[in-house]
């Protein structure tokens, strides 16, 4: 008994010691006590010029310095984000040289060991969004993990703000990446709460358009109402009421993989779940996930677009649109860096008969002779040259897979060898011989001109130019016959453009291209229906005229209530009839274009009626007419009707003249006094000017009336006869 105790002991003596050689020594020790993956540092870039990030829009980038121990082939660590974190970032894979990979994932990002490698410090960048809007300028943590090791570091972040144009109708913008790797889009629809609705002939339409490389998530659209959609600094409110179902489920409903399409003539409001509808002023927030469906891809895009009737100002109804293309730049794949003990490549790739002919396009592989496995790819650039960086120690060998173009394969190998003493290899110049020429094949091209509205309307005369993508020269003119067929043969092997050059008349140019590839496999080509699209009636230039009403004599004064007709010269019907205001200000607006005579019909009061016509052309060059003057002669006043003379009496015969007596001289005439002046008085608006009157100093004689037999006279005459005879002879005596 006393022996199985010593056993009993023993066994559980061994059992501690191994208990306690697992706790100290954990397995794999002997090198991850030193050789346990670490974080040395994290660190944030922002924009250049730039202390921060703006919220959606801007691109930091996370910088991890990574110290990594010894790692076997396929050998992985991984490194945790803190959550949730809001960082939007690419989860396509890189490589950091040709020893590490790194594969972004929804937490954070794995390093794995492309082959064996020795410890070295790895340097890793990753360019994110941050996909959450935030208030000012924030200081927001974002914690590491790495092997139970966590480190911290602030991400700097500014808010996004947004203003709402008056004709805004939708806008669409990118949210970024989600937690899932599904990018997120936010649509803002009637931010402006327009009433807005439908017609037969301008229906209301709600589109969405996915880009390229994506697929609608349909049960993640999600609406919510917003009740104050303008903030009151004129900004977009980016807050939200509560979630909507009836806009939801109507969406949700519309949706398929590349976006929505609804149309309705008579939309009065988006419909409701009950089976009515919701107020057409109502706006929302709409936002909603695609799946990428190419990692590669950096460029996302997607395109809203509305179309409706608003009432407007007047009686007509005013038809809008509204379209919001938006892109998301992605913010590219991450990229890196170590310290591995590694070479380079390089060589020049040229024609074998002219070495100064340099040859792109070759592709080499780099193998591993010992494993068969095929390192790197390698192919040349513009310049002919194929180089290689981060290439591990050790033996390879270069062999052309893909001879340039024009070129014959080449089935000569290469051996290279990186080492200490060799890290860069330069394998000179490696030529290529040329391919003899091929029997060129030749194609043909055919293709429908149609009406867009109606397929049914083929179109004539319609020009087309095939233009040769590599030389950029135009290789044929096209012309649809009368049947809107165009088509063209012995087309040369080769990349052509076809492009429209002249639209059929009445209708307008389109600037679609289309790619015609001719080859040995293609060398018949239908392009079927090419539609374009009917050029709209021109707006046709309306113009206005304008005219002074003035009196004949004296322009300054303006004639009122003067009435003209305006006349159609074509039709000889009235257009319009115009009357002077109190100014004599004549005019008239809105006049479409045409030929005009403008002809009064009724004169001013106290003026006569004008027969005078006046031409007034409306044209695209002349929409502002100015006749100036028109002038009008006043009515003359009506003549006074003369008395009836009187018959004259007989004038009584005179007595026998009596022979006059010596003359009496005359004496000289006092010089007579002026009077005070006498100042004019203004009677009835005339002014009667009064000359100075003269007093006399003699006194006056009254000059005898007719039939007078007095002889008071007689010396006067006798005086006047003496006078006149004196004269005479002294004019003689001077003569």
């Amino acid at each position: 008994m006393k022996q199985n105790n010593k056993w009993y002991r023993i066994l559980v003596g061994c059992l501690l010691i191994f208990l306690i050689g697992m706790v100290a020594f954990p397995q794999g020790s002997k090198s991850e006590a030193a050789g346990t993956s670490t974080v040395k540092s994290v660190t944030i870039t922002y924009p250049e010029g730039q202390t921060s990030a703006t919220a959606f829009v801007d691109t930091l980038s996370l910088h991890f310095t990574l110290d990594v121990p010894k790692m076997a082939e396929g050998e992985q660590t991984h490194i945790t984000f803190g959550q949730p974190n809001s960082l939007g970032y690419n989860r396509a894979s890189f490589n950091i040289g040709g020893a590490f990979q790194v594969t972004p994932d929804a937490t954070g990002f794995t390093l794995t060991a492309l082959q064996n490698t020795t410890p070295q410090l790895v340097q890793v960048a990753i360019p994110a969004n941050y996909t959450a809007n935030v208030s000012g300028t924030e200081t927001i943590p974002l914690s590491i993990e790495l092997n139970g090791q966590t480190t911290s570091v602030n991400m700097t972040i500014k808010e996004y703000k947004d203003t709402v144009d008056k004709s805004e109708l939708v806008k669409k913008i990118p949210l970024g990446f989600t937690a899932d790797g599904n990018l997120e889009w936010a649509a803002y629809y009637n931010y402006n709460q327009l009433a807005v609705s439908g017609s037969a002939d301008y229906p209301f339409v709600f589109q969405d358009t996915v880009g390229a490389n994506q697929v609608l998530v349909k049960d993640s659209i999600s609406a919510y109402k917003v009740s104050e959609p303008i903030a009151a600094d004129g900004s977009r409110n980016l807050t939200h009421d509560s979630y909507d179902f009836d806009m939801s489920n109507f969406l949700q409903k519309e949706a398929t993989n590349t976006g929505w399409n609804y149309e309705n003539p008579s939309f009065k409001g988006f419909p409701s779940l009950t089976g009515g509808t919701l107020p057409s002023t109502a706006s929302y927030y709409i936002v909603y996930e695609t799946k990428v469906t190419d990692d590669g891809t950096s460029l996302y895009t997607n395109e809203l677009y509305t179309q409706g009737v608003i009432n407007g100002n007047g009686s007509e109804p005013i038809r809008i649109q509204d379209r919001s293309p938006a892109q998301f730049q992605a913010a590219g794949q991450g990229s890196g860096d170590s310290d591995n003990l590694v070479g380079s490549l390089i060589f020049e790739k040229a024609d074998s008969a002219d070495t100064s002919i340099k040859l792109a396009g070759a592709t080499f592989t780099l193998t591993d002779p010992t494993t068969q496995e095929v390192f790197a790819t390698i192919t040349t650039d513009e310049t002919g040259t194929g180089s290689l960086g981060d290439i591990p120690y050790g033996s390879y060998v270069l062999q052309e897979t893909k001879a340039p173009e024009g070129y014959q394969l080449s089935d000569k190998t290469y051996p290279v060898t990186i080492s200490e003493d060799q890290q860069k290899v330069d394998l000179g110049t490696i030529s290529n011989d040329k391919t003899p020429p091929p029997v060129e094949p030749k194609g043909s091209l055919t293709f429908e001109k149609v009406d867009s509205a109606d397929p049914t309307i083929k179109l004539a005369d319609a020009m087309f130019q095939l233009t040769n993508q590599a030389t950029q020269e135009v290789f044929a003119t096209i012309t649809t016959d009368e049947a809107g067929l165009g088509s063209l043969n012995d087309i040369p092997a080769g990349e052509y453009t076809l492009q429209e050059t002249k639209a059929p008349e009445g209708y307008q140019l389109s600037d679609k291209t289309f790619s015609v590839t001719i080859s040995t496999d293609q060398q018949k080509i239908d392009l079927g229906k090419i539609s374009n699209e009917k050029t709209p009636p021109p707006v046709e230039p309306k113009g206005s005229l304008t005219f002074e009403k003035v009196d004949s004599t004296d322009a300054t004064i303006t004639l009122a209530d003067a009435t003209f007709q305006l006349i159609n010269q074509a039709t000889q019907e009235v257009y319009a009839t115009i009357t002077t205001d109190k100014t004599g200000l004549g005019s008239l607006n809105d006049i479409p274009a045409g030929e005009y005579t403008l002809k009064e019909t009724k004169a001013p009061e106290g003026y006569q009626l004008s027969d005078k016509t006046y031409p007034v052309t409306i044209s695209e060059d002349q929409q502002t007419v100015d006749l100036k003057n028109i002038p009008n002669t006043k009515v003359p006043s009506n003549p006074v009707t003369p008395v009836e003379p009187t018959t004259p009496d007989q004038p009584e015969k005179p007595n026998k003249p009596i022979t006059p007596s010596c003359p009496i001289i005359p004496s000289v005439p006092a010089t007579p006094s002026a009077s005070t002046p006498i100042t004019p008085v203004d009677v009835a608006g005339k002014t009667t000017r009064i000359v100075s009157e003269v007093t006399p100093s003699a006194p006056i004689q009254t000059l005898p009336t007719t039939g007078d037999t007095s002889n008071d006279t007689l010396p006067l005459f006798g005086g006047l006869l003496i006078l006149s005879t004196g004269g005479y002879f002294l004019i003689r005596r001077k003569g």
